[in-house]
């Protein structure tokens, strides 16, 4: 937390010394709008960018046991962005702002990879549920995904676009559940259908604890998303074929 509110304040100091900055594309999170994961409040809401997590300080830095990395995590990626907020309006710096508000990126995986390790956080968690597939179906306290494609090209349109001025966007592809991931792979993926169990109705519908409504960016940035099953078959492809090199 102290290294998220921290940095995001030096980002703003620096921006705002630097006359030829003429705007802060800022990355958030959907952990910043919706509740907590944990605490069960959100169940069924959908939720838009007029929303904020009701998270504190003394909630992210006093909780234990078993939440308390992603209960710690949402609130410094809520309290860093009410930073941006509040600067913006105390400050009114020689730039503006655009905010965005990703879900857990997936897709192609760009960079070099030589070792397991060197996978991005979002690849390599699912991965580690790929290995477990038949014993364990995982859950995700918030079942929302942003393809990689689809948030580079909102990062572009926010920062190359004068309308988006000072605006809060949730980038969200969609809504998963592993389940339904899980019957992607098999489907799509024969060689390694072994890897994964049976799943009734190929895990549809997906019924997600939430949902985020995606109309404003869909409205002002003209975003289309890439459906999960595409998505899917990116993050897969690209992670089975790295099994078949000596990397992992």
């Amino acid at each position: 937390m102290t290294v998220q509110i921290r940095g995001t304040q030096s980002i703003l100091d620096a921006c705002a010394k630097e006359t030829s900055v003429k705007r802060l594309v800022y990355t958030s999170s959907v952990a910043a709008v919706h509740d907590d994961p944990h605490l069960g409040t959100g169940q069924g809401k959908v939720y838009t960018e007029a929303d904020w997590n009701p998270t504190s300080w003394e909630k992210g830095s006093t909780t234990t046991g078993e939440h308390m990395l992603t209960t710690s995590y949402c609130a410094g990626k809520t309290l860093a962005e009410k930073l941006v907020w509040k600067f913006m309006e105390e400050q009114k710096p020689g730039f503006d702002t655009v905010v965005l508000c990703p879900a857990t990126v997936y897709g192609k995986i760009p960079q070099v990879v030589t070792m397991r390790s060197e996978l991005d956080v979002a690849s390599e968690r699912l991965y580690a549920h790929l290995l477990h597939a038949k014993e364990t179906m995982p859950s995700d306290p918030h079942p929302s995904f942003t393809n990689l494609d689809d948030a580079a090209d909102a990062y572009l349109k926010a920062l190359t676009w004068p309308k988006l001025s000072n605006q809060r966007y949730l980038i969200s592809s969609g809504e998963y559940s592993y389940a339904r991931v899980f019957a992607i792979l098999r489907k799509n993926f024969p060689k390694q259908a072994h890897r994964f169990p049976e799943i009734e109705n190929e895990g549809l519908p997906v019924k997600p604890s939430l949902v985020s409504d995606t109309s404003k960016a869909e409205r002002d940035m003209g975003m289309r998303w890439t459906s999960l099953e595409e998505t899917m078959i990116q993050v897969g492809g690209a992670l089975f074929a790295l099994e078949d090199t000596d990397k992992f």
